[in-house]
């Protein structure tokens, strides 16, 4: 292709027009080398008019060629990066843009505003930041959609918060308000963060600059002091948008009562619920089932049973979750007649029990020893074609050898792996605890390289459990060495595991014993007083009842 058919378009920009959208004045073209200057007029002449992409298309073909020896100069350069730019060659772009800079040619704003996008775009995140910080240092303009890529963009690396913060500052004292989808994503990343106060501080800023906040964006503020357990701070916003004349919608109050009732505050989430309906706003069924889930919770059974009436009186046709939530309350209190109660209701509303639901039963006939119950409700749910979970055979082992049922606890485990369901490092820990209970050390050491040979890594309560098995066997050697792998293992052991090691220490021969703990057990020791205590009490007692039986 000839590189003049490339620019030459009747229908395009004049040079001078073309000139005065990329920021050049005549003055910058001085300077340049005469021979240059004679070669290149004709990339200047107002003769020639040019389509931006003929001129990239020319300009690739003469620069790959060497034609005519031309050298590009700022304009040129300058259009070429945006030419670029705009075709998605970002790469190319950045490239010429290096290019550039090393002849120490001069750049225009729109030039600096393209390349810092082609760079998130490339994801050198660290580059566009350090051009965005030079064209705000140098003055320059900085377009709103560039701020916006920037801040995306480092929105997705970890440890760039601060930077975020920063340039989301610097938009709002320059008047810009950040769109809706950057601003919620940045409050949502810097609660997740834990920088609850960054968060809010960002938010207020842009109410005290008067730019608008969405919804969204508050809902996301609250969701996140909530979640922080901050109900202080959330209540705070909440009090600040009613007060600013801020909307408010159901899913605000949603999340502040999910909030509350987190935090066992029922009373505060029935004010909020309320205080939505004075403000025109109807609860719906999460509002009714988080409030009914957190009275299950305290095992408030009959406040639980009021909700669940009210709801039906408001018109709110209870759900699965409703009905679940209920039949596992009542299953936690060892009510299972009433659970069976609201099983036939919620069947007699057309509804379907789930997994979940079959789950809690199973549970609940566990708790109250009634073995055969449970396994009438597994075959229940094969019959009705729900597929068990390794939940509900995690469930049943546990139930199993809580009531001494050890081989019909073997059969379930054999079951699950039968059915290619994987009960996991939960569902092997059962089948460790359970064998150390009754003091089979060797089928419990068996499951245990059974969990390695599948490549399920045991965890700090599978190592805990023999540890304190074999300690109060009196075998500390098997519980030190069971330590020492947990360790090499990168499990970082708690007080419930060094009591245990504590206690095996010093149950056997204690002043001797004392002095063979582990190093770690011993580095603990000196900087945890209970566990101290502990152990200096265990030593001693031996020795102190003795001189109060020698003295009577």
């Amino acid at each position: 292709m000839c590189w003049c058919s490339a620019i030459q378009s009747a229908d395009g920009w004049t040079l001078q027009e073309w000139k005065s959208r990329r920021g050049f004045s005549a003055e910058g073209e001085d300077g340049r080398e005469q021979g240059d200057s004679e070669r290149g007029h004709l990339w200047h002449s107002d003769q020639w008019s040019c389509k931006k992409s003929a001129l990239w298309g020319g300009w690739c073909s003469v620069a790959g060629h060497g034609w005519l020896g031309i050298t590009p100069n700022e304009i040129i350069y300058n259009e070429l990066i945006d030419c670029h730019c705009r075709r998605g060659h970002f790469s190319e772009a950045i490239r010429l843009f290096d290019e550039m800079l090393s002849k120490e040619m001069k750049s225009t704003a729109v030039t600096y505003n393209l390349i810092a996008r082609a760079l998130c775009k490339e994801g050198e995140m660290e580059r566009a930041e350090q051009i965005l910080e030079e064209m705000l240092s140098a003055g320059m303009v900085v377009h709103f959609g560039l701020f916006n890529s920037v801040v995306a963009g480092l929105l997705q690396r970890t440890g760039s918060l601060k930077s975020v913060v920063r340039l989301i500052s610097e938009m709002i004292i320059r008047g810009m308000r950040p769109n809706d989808a950057l601003m919620t994503a940045c409050v949502k990343q810097l609660c997740k963060g834990e920088k609850h106060q960054e968060a809010v501080g960002i938010w207020l800023k842009l109410l005290k600059e008067g730019l608008s906040v969405n919804i969204a964006t508050s809902n996301a503020l609250i969701h996140g002091l909530c979640e922080g357990k901050d109900m202080e701070g959330a209540t705070e916003v909440l009090r600040t948008m009613v007060n600013k004349g801020l909307e408010l919608d159901s899913i605000t109050y949603n999340i502040m009562i999910l909030g509350c009732c987190k935090g066992n505050k029922i009373e505060e989430a029935i004010k909020l619920r309320d205080d939505m309906i004075r403000r025109g706003l109807k609860p719906n069924i999460f509002t009714f089932n988080t409030i009914l889930h957190a009275y299950c919770i305290l095992d408030k059974m009959e406040e639980a049973i009021h909700l669940l009436d009210q709801m039906k009186i408001e018109g709110l046709r209870p759900d699965i979750v409703s009905y679940g939530t209920i039949i596992n309350g009542y299953c936690k209190i060892k009510d299972i007649h009433k659970a069976n109660e609201y099983l036939t209701e919620l069947m007699t509303c057309g509804l379907e029990p789930n997994v979940v639901i079959y789950n809690a039963l199973i549970g609940g006939y566990g708790r109250v020893g009634n073995i055969s119950g449970a396994i009438d409700v597994l075959n229940t749910m094969k019959s009705a074609g729900i597929r068990p979970t390794n939940v509900t055979y995690c469930s049943l082992m546990h139930w199993m050898f809580h009531a001494y049922l050890v081989d019909e606890a073997k059969t379930m485990f054999e079951q699950s792996r039968e059915n290619s369901i994987e009960v996991g490092v939960i569902g092997y820990t059962i089948m460790i605890h359970g064998f150390c209970k009754i003091g089979k050390m060797d089928e419990a050491m068996n499951y245990l390289e059974q969990m390695r040979s599948r490549g399920i890594p045991p965890n700090k309560f599978t190592y805990t459990t023999l540890m304190y098995a074999y300690c109060k066997s009196g075998n500390n050697e098997e519980a030190s060495k069971l330590f020492d792998e947990m360790l090499s293992s990168g499990i970082v052991p708690d007080n419930v595991t060094y009591n245990t090691l504590v206690t095996g220490f010093s149950q056997v021969d204690p002043l001797d014993k004392a002095t063979e703990l582990p190093a770690e057990i011993s580095s603990v020791l000196t900087q945890n007083d209970c566990l101290y205590n502990a152990l200096v009490n265990r030593i001693t007692r031996p020795w102190c009842q003795k001189e109060a039986t020698s003295s009577e």
